[in-house]
């Protein structure tokens, strides 16, 4: 059995078409989508009138993106204001100082993307003169800027036909298509690439790249996905397969396949025993077992003062790199004998001025 996953013609007009449609009605309302309060309600939800009433900036969409990587959207919203609020330009960021912009991230967690803002921003102020380019290739010349969000700038705020692909966009077209691929498979992330170019709607192509990852989010979800609701079902290789074979019936196709797509070295998981279901495409992706480390910390303080208020802890900057990077912590140490560590010692030190 040889697996097709090419796109017919009628199938990208029909894909496009009725996505757009979806997302014009059902779309989350976002501050990065130039839009009103209130936040996260559907645009049918609102007055039957309703247009996105602000500009959407180059910026702006950066910042966004670089925020809903790791983070959910409606963690991100209350973060997003905050940010725009305190540095509204590519030029109050460069200009800030790293403390502070720490400060205004702090609770998003991975410190990492706002240090890559803030030098992504130096950097367009040095090179640009603070104006963010258009073209997809000197996007990527910025900090912090990959392919993903060098697509969604240029398509979202610069009106380029420029695809973009995450995981959302993963799933979707994996659904699609009914590919047994690891999200992490080259080859599966290549078609991806592809079909986002193939697909994308070259009159709205900002709007069809949030539409598929809007479905991706709301929709065509991981493990429940809602596809009696789905506008692209009749399009969804994956929905109908499930619907020839039912939900638990397994697939007794014989084992014979042939793809550049698919991951055939784990054909188990996707092909004859495996239950005809939505959620199988794409594969899981395999994790690797997470490091285990034990860390002492020494907390390090004087008290000039008679009030606890009056307390100055020594505290350590982390390095530039690697996790926290940047980030003040107290004094730790790995401990290579953890059975050795008592959990708590208390101690003081006069010598200490």
């Amino acid at each position: 059995m040889k697996h097709n996953h090419a796109w017919k013609a009628t199938e990208v007009a029909g894909i496009s078409s009725a996505l757009l449609k979806w997302y014009d009605t059902q779309r989350r309302c976002l501050p990065w989508r130039g839009d009103s309060t209130p936040y996260l309600v559907r645009v049918n939800e609102r007055d039957t009138d309703y247009c996105a009433p602000n500009v959407v900036t180059p910026y702006g969409t950066w910042v966004s993106e670089i925020m809903c990587q790791q983070t959910r959207v409606d963690t991100v919203v209350a973060y997003y204001t905050k940010w725009m609020d305190t540095f509204p330009t590519v030029q109050s960021l460069a200009a800030a100082d790293p403390d502070q912009v720490n400060a205004v991230w702090a609770g998003l967690g991975y410190y990492r993307r706002a240090r890559m803002l803030h030098q992504g921003a130096q950097f367009v102020m040095d090179k640009f003169n603070g104006n963010m380019p258009h073209d997809i290739e000197t996007l990527k010349t910025i900090p912090g800027i990959g392919p993903y969000t060098a697509g969604a700038i240029a398509s979202v705020a610069f009106n380029q036909a420029e695809p973009l692909v995450d995981g959302n966009v993963i799933r979707v077209i994996s659904r699609l298509r009914a590919i047994g691929g690891d999200p992490n498979h080259k080859p599966l992330i290549k078609f991806c690439w592809e079909s986002g170019k193939r697909l994308i709607d070259p009159s709205r192509p900002g709007d069809f790249n949030q539409a598929l990852m809007e479905l991706g989010a709301t929709v065509c979800s991981i493990q429940t996905p809602a596809c009696a609701t789905c506008p692209v079902q009749s399009f969804c290789h994956a929905y109908a397969q499930f619907k020839e074979d039912g939900s638990t019936s397994p697939n007794n196709a014989p084992l014979q396949v042939e793809c550049a797509v698919c991951d055939l070295t784990r054909l188990e998981e996707w092909g004859v025993d495996a239950p005809a279901a939505v959620t199988k495409f794409p594969l899981k992706t395999r994790k690797k077992a997470p490091r285990s480390e034990v860390i002492s910390v020494a907390v390090v303080y004087r008290q000039p003062g008679d009030t606890m208020e009056s307390r100055q802890y020594l505290m350590a900057k982390r390095s530039d790199r690697g996790l926290l990077a940047g980030q003040w912590e107290f004094l730790t140490s790995k401990v290579s004998s953890p059975s050795t560590m008592p959990s708590w010692q208390d101690g003081s030190c006069d010598s200490i001025p």
